[in-house]
């Protein structure tokens, strides 16, 4: 056999592949993997001078690349893995998801008809039924309806439904597994299993989503990778085998309490944390046919094969402890993001575009006070700009000084720390469909309110108390002065009501023109006569 695998540098993929070499010396394995985040080839550094092994980098998207791999290596069978399968990567990232589990099935289908492939081998999962009553004893079968939940596991039915359109409409051979969730060696430090180990290592909390009731059926990766091989070689053609572990009864918390008494730890190193959307209650397969028909069954025990898992993960920290810093930032990432959407509701947006008032959340105690200014992840929810801030500033105003309108090249946050003061902006924007709009506020040292002002607003504060005001202004580009507009301070189309009548004004803002004279195009002219 000369063996095609998809994602062969990613979990089941990798077991898969030492598996086959292990188990069928003569055949010959072409790993294909695009190595995106979840494919890492150190996970097959001992087969790598294996001469039966190559691997190629390639993605399944890519139509050109697959038929010459599938003509250049005489490939006469494929087992398809190559999926994106993170379900929370899911929610966040949906359409790479539609990608590579549908439309690169798809090529790989296209591909497979065409180069007349013995057979072509679909490795899906049992998310695609959706999820069973938690109190309930049902359990899914190969005739239960698909009901997918998250994108991902919608994704993977659509999948499966494209397999056996190939078979009914084309005649291919092929044959589907749907498994219940993996673990053993080689599994990133993104999921579940191996997130909680590794973070027991490091003496931190394994985090549980929810109240950790929910129930996964654990499959170890090596007696899936035995029913793979089966199905491959025995399976009928056209069939699906659902793959179980018998494990319908551990939930997620009892997984957890298992591994704190290998790491002799106690209950405080669980730390619950808020639900994903969506997520399935309970997954529980029926895997009777693929033990009647082929004679398939696990063959440890999940708590056996856990401290394996575990053991293993404590001999090779070599392999995990780089992928752990990378998949944990995904996690901040997503822990950041929550934060910026709670974070949103102090950003109000005005009638100018691009203008937004930041109430910043004051937190006081005897100490004194603290003060989230912004978040800027939180902006760029809002507004769609990226504020990459690159100079920080500082300015002091006396008593009765108007610093005149002034529209800058760049992006500016502004807030007052000390003091009283009247801003006044406009949108001189000409493109802007509300060109000539102004806005004004009144700051004080209570109301704790912050100015994110778009590239092209001109901006103007007047100090209107009895003391100077002190306050700060980022911007996203290095100050030159190069990029600047003014404009009239008093400009009667205007009419701005500044609250000083003799302000003191800069002497290269005297004399700054009106907005019809710098737009003249903007304004009707004004009637001879």
């Amino acid at each position: 056999m000369r063996l095609l695998v998809t994602g062969g540098a990613g979990f089941i993929g990798s077991n898969f592949i030492r598996y086959i070499l292990g188990s069928h010396p003569d055949y010959f394995v072409v790993n294909y993997d695009n190595l995106t985040y979840a494919g890492h080839l150190t996970s097959l550094s001992d087969v790598e001078l294996n001469p039966n092994y190559k691997f190629v980098k390639g993605d399944i998207c890519d139509r050109k690349r697959v038929e010459e791999v599938l003509k250049k290596n005489g490939i006469t069978h494929m087992v398809h893995f190559a999926a994106e399968s993170h379900v929370d990567r899911s929610i966040t990232n949906p359409e790479s998801f539609i990608l590579t589990n549908v439309l690169g099935t798809q090529t790989l289908l296209d591909a497979a008809l065409k180069n007349k492939i013995v057979r072509f081998h679909h490795v899906s999962t049992d998310e695609v039924f959706g999820e069973l009553p938690l109190a309930s004893k049902l359990k899914f079968t190969e005739k239960t309806s698909y009901e997918p939940k998250s994108p991902y596991s919608a994704s993977k039915a659509a999948s499966d439904h494209l397999v056996r359109a190939y078979h009914k409409t084309y005649g291919m051979d092929v044959t589907i597994t749907n498994a219940s969730n993996n673990f053993g060696p080689f599994s990133d430090t993104e999921k579940f299993i191996p997130r909680a180990i590794t973070n027991l290592m490091d003496g931190k909390k394994v985090p549980i989503y929810g109240d950790g009731k929910y129930v996964r059926d654990w499959l170890n990766v090596a007696d899936h990778c035995r029913a793979i091989d089966l199905v491959l070689h025995q399976g009928k053609s056209g069939e699906t085998y659902l793959v179980g572990g018998g494990n319908d009864k551990i939930s997620n918390l009892d997984v957890a309490e298992m591994l704190l008494k290998f790491f002799g730890r106690d209950k405080s190193f669980i730390e619950f944390v808020k639900d994903r959307p969506g997520h399935d209650r309970r997954y529980a397969i029926d895997y009777g046919k693929i033990k009647k028909d082929l004679g398939w069954e696990p063959l440890k025990s999940f708590e056996s094969r856990l401290y394996e898992t575990v053991k293993w993960y404590k001999e090779n920290e070599s392999w995990w402890r780089p992928i752990k810093e990378e998949s944990e930032k995904f996690y901040r990432e997503a822990e950041e993001n929550k934060q910026a959407e709670n974070f949103t509701g102090f950003i109000k947006e005005t009638s100018i575009p691009g203008l937004l008032v930041i109430e910043m959340p004051t937190y006081e105690d005897e100490r004194g006070f603290f003060r989230e200014n912004v978040r800027l992840n939180s902006l760029e929810k809002v507004n769609n700009v990226k504020f990459s801030v690159k100079q920080w500033n500082h300015a002091s105003s006396k008593p009765g000084v108007i610093r005149a309108l002034h529209a800058e090249g760049w992006n500016k946050l502004v807030y007052p720390a000390t003091g009283k003061m009247f801003a006044a902006l406009v949108d001189i924007r000409p493109e802007s469909p509300m060109f000539g709009k102004v806005e004004t506020f009144e700051f004080d040292e209570k109301t704790h309110k912050a100015l994110f002002i778009p590239k092209g607003v001109a901006n103007s504060i007047c100090v209107t108390g009895g003391k100077n005001v002190e306050y700060f202004y980022l911007v996203d580009a290095y100050y030159d002065g190069k990029d600047t507009k003014a404009i009239a301070w008093n400009d009667p189309d205007l009419a701005i009501p500044w609250p000083v009548k003799k302000p003191i004004i800069s002497k290269r803002d005297k004399n700054n023109p009106r907005l019809r004279d710098m737009f003249p195009g903007k304004f009707t002219p004004t009637p001879k006569g």
